[in-house]
């Protein structure tokens, strides 16, 4: 666990049911992670604070959990289990952070993360018991929250927004009324205005430039450059 001692550094909780703790994809969730954190909060220091082997049970979790909580100045990342499930303790975990005015993203082994404002809507259901206490359909909330299918139909006015008129390009990213988009490391990461994220693997880029080809007037996308600054306006 990294919790360090720089009152300066952005401090964020980590989270995931027990199950997990010792689980392969913990690593990638935490890899993930931090290159998130790469993108996001590109200036700060940052420090995780790993809920694994902070907590020698439930009684301890009750005691330790508020000062936790109180200490986080970055905010909270969690993950599901392999069945899609968090217990009832991450559950709180997330809300109490939430009330805080803190972020919370909840991060999937595959490099899909997701903004989380709350668990409502049919995405979150309700599950049997305190360890499994919330299933959450990634999918649904993928398609909820963010377009991954690149149809027509999906975007509304956004066709309008992203023709190359509207684009702004400084470095490595472009920006438009509705959306930033940069590249990293290989990945295509869009940040829309409401707060939805999606890291789009090369695929995924395919898909989004045949959808440029075909219905936003795109034929050839800017050459990403070291020029200062390019206004497309």
């Amino acid at each position: 666990m990294n919790t360090g001692s720089d009152p300066a550094a952005q401090s964020w909780y980590v989270t995931c049911s027990l199950s997990m703790h010792n689980h392969p994809d913990y690593a990638r969730v935490i890899e993930r992670i931090w290159s998130i954190l790469q993108y996001i909060r590109p200036d700060d220091e940052n420090k995780l604070v790993e809920a694994r082997g902070l907590y020698a049970g439930a009684q301890d979790w009750k005691e330790k959990w508020p000062k936790v909580r109180d200490g986080l100045t970055g905010g909270l990342f969690f993950t599901v289990d392999t069945d899609g499930y968090i217990g009832r303790g991450v559950h709180t975990e997330v809300l109490d952070t939430i009330k805080r005015g803190l972020p919370c993203y909840l991060v999937m082994p595959d490099g899909n993360f997701f903004t989380i404002t709350d668990f409502s809507g049919p995405a979150f259901i309700d599950g049997p018991d305190w360890k499994t206490y919330l299933f959450i359909d990634v999918k649904l909330l993928g398609e909820g929250t963010d377009p991954t299918g690149f149809e027509k139909s999906d975007f509304g006015d956004f066709e309008e927004q992203i023709k190359p008129v509207h684009w702004k390009q400084v470095h490595t990213r472009l920006t438009t009324p509705t959306m930033e988009a940069t590249l990293q490391a290989g990945v295509l990461i869009l940040k829309f205005t409401g707060g939805i994220t999606k890291a789009l693997e090369r695929p995924d880029v395919e898909a989004l430039t045949r959808f440029l080809n075909e219905h936003a007037g795109v034929e050839d996308l800017p050459d990403l450059d070291d020029s200062p600054t390019t206004n497309k306006e």
